[in-house]
């Protein structure tokens, strides 16, 4: 063993843990380093490591043989193909699980079974570690509200959520004219008390309400015809609406040609009404004058705010032209 090597094992074991928490990301590297003594074995066995789906052979053994504890959990693979390789794994204290694929049954508007075993596992086993989850969600009701409510109820502790419809499932809500969308929203909210960050992908409902005391991060991405009916998130400081201030002005004038050109109309004053500490929109810095009890009324801070977004608008496609020049 080299001079390196035993200075770093005189270490205390707690340093050592935060040196290769750095490593985490690395499965590769953080097994060859636990082949170097005991001391390294033992602390590497202790940090929680980043996983992303599908792992390969050596990586999914090592990992599951000693218990490493997984803290970030990423797969975009279909569950039936890799679910085993995700059960197989020390969850309990995962804070970060990003699992979004294509897991519909086919030409149905729900998860496959196996996606639902994996977010059942995940709910026991990662119920008060869990502080950010991304994944795709149904609206097929249980006994007493939605299946997905009382899986996202689980995670008592979550703070960030992003939640992915799929196309069937929008497509299915307009013909049937159905509000579960809606519902399905409010329940999440109502649930979720300590929840700050909220991202919704195809959103199915028409006319968007939400109410919680404590968001204050919400983005709409890749949503048709969706008017933002009322807004009541006192806490709310980032607002995203598909995306760039080009995007959803484009977005704003398709849903006028589908529509009517009265959609959106009030979209600003919606969110002045609901959204009184909002700092940021879309990327869009509100000037100070705009933000907090001394702001301008109702229809002078629309006006400000909707020169500004077209100011931004015509860079961001000055921007974009340049770019293609």
């Amino acid at each position: 063993m080299d001079k390196f090597s035993l200075n770093l094992t005189a270490l205390p074991p707690e340093l050592l843990e935060k040196i290769f928490h750095h490593l985490s990301h690395d499965l590769s590297c953080l097994r060859n380093l636990a082949e170097v003594c005991s001391t390294f074995h033992q602390v590497i066995c202790r940090v929680p490591v980043k996983v992303q789906i599908p792992l390969c052979d050596s990586d999914l053994s090592w990992l599951q043989q000693h218990a490493i504890p997984v803290r970030h959990l990423a797969n975009r693979e279909i569950a039936a193909f890799v679910g085993d390789q995700i059960l197989g794994l020390n969850l309990a204290a995962c804070r970060v699980a990003r699992l979004v694929g294509y897991d519909y049954q086919s030409r149905r508007c729900e998860v496959t079974p196996h996606y639902l075993a994996l977010l059942h596992c995940l709910a026991r086993r990662a119920t008060t570690s869990l502080r950010r989850l991304e994944l795709n969600v149904d609206l097929i009701r249980s006994r007493r509200s939605f299946r997905f409510t009382d899986i996202l109820a689980s995670f008592r502790n979550l703070c960030s959520l992003s939640i992915h419809f799929s196309a069937h499932i929008e497509l299915n809500q307009r013909i049937l004219n159905s509000d579960d969308a809606q519902k399905f929203l409010d329940q999440v909210l109502a649930n979720l008390t300590s929840l700050t960050t909220l991202h919704i992908f195809i959103c199915p409902s028409r006319r968007l309400r939400l109410s919680s005391p404590s968001l204050k991060e919400l983005g709409v991405y890749k949503s048709d015809g969706v008017e933002v009916a009322r807004f009541h998130l006192p806490a709310l400081e980032r607002l995203s609406l598909h995306g760039s201030t080009a995007d959803l002005f484009r977005k704003i004038l398709a849903d006028r040609e589908t529509g009517g050109q009265a959609m959106h109309r009030n979209l600003l004053a919606v969110v002045y009404d609901g959204c009184p500490k909002l700092r940021v929109l879309n990327n869009l810095q509100l000037s100070s004058i705009l933000v907090g009890p001394g702001r301008p009324g109702r229809r002078e801070w629309a006006g400000q705010v909707n020169r500004a977004l077209v100011r931004q608008y015509r860079r961001q496609l000055l921007a974009g032209e340049a770019t293609l020049a």
